[in-house]
């Protein structure tokens, strides 16, 4: 899967109509987005850039290549609100089993005035349409070439739940604020090393006198 981002010379929703639906007939293409206001035409899919940009410049107008990456296929681009109009999202069952068909509905769906973005799921079978659009319309368009239903019609960006907040703030504080418990204990054991000083037993002197009649051997100094 490749996303490619061409800068085109679209001036008004008739040239965006017609290069969306050109991009959407190459084979591989997933997913067809196109920014009037940044002149921006985003396609996803598994595409040769070179074959695109050719056949906007042969059969419609100047396009160059901005951007050619790698793309993750949960997240898809979706385009951004014009407060004038209701961007609404809306995501049908379509009867599709192979490329070909694929690619034919997501050319019809293109030539619709408003629709901004155009995806398929082969796995699941759903064609999702983002752009200020008749959900009725899309299904009628789309059931002239197979079996269309209408899954659900909503806006075109849900808004994020709020997740609960972790309670991280706390854990580092018991990190970096030990319990004084044992800050009390380190103290006191330090104290007890510190002045810790065994005494050794005292002896008091004691003196002793030797008579000469004890000792008659011992000298006597006169």
């Amino acid at each position: 899967m490749k996303k490619v981002v061409l800068k085109v010379e679209i001036h008004d929703d008739k040239i965006k109509k017609k290069a969306m639906k050109a991009v959407s007939g190459i084979l591989g293409v997933e997913l067809v987005s196109a920014d009037t206001k940044d002149k921006k035409l985003t396609i996803i899919g598994d595409i040769d850039p070179v074959k695109v940009v050719a056949k906007l410049r042969k059969q419609l107008c100047h396009a160059d290549i901005v951007f050619v990456g790698p793309t993750k296929e949960e997240k898809k681009e979706e385009p951004k609100k014009d407060s004038a109009k209701e961007i609404v999202k809306v995501v049908l069952k379509v009867e599709v089993h192979e490329d070909k068909i694929k690619q034919k509905a997501m050319k019809v769906v293109s030539g619709i005035s408003g629709v901004e973005s155009v995806s398929v799921d082969m796995k699941d079978k759903k064609l999702t349409v983002i752009g200020d659009i008749d959900p009725v319309k899309v299904a009628a368009k789309l059931r002239k070439l197979c079996h269309a239903e209408i899954v659900s019609v909503g806006p075109a960006k849900e808004e994020k739940k709020e997740e609960p907040k972790k309670d991280d703030k706390k854990e580092d504080d018991k990190k970096k604020n030990p319990p004084s418990e044992i800050v009390a204990d380190q103290l006191k054991f330090y104290q007890t090393h510190a002045y810790y000083y065994q005494m050794k037993p005292q002896y008091n002197p004691y003196y002793s006198a030797i008579s000469v009649e004890e000792d008659p051997n011992s000298c006597v100094i006169i």
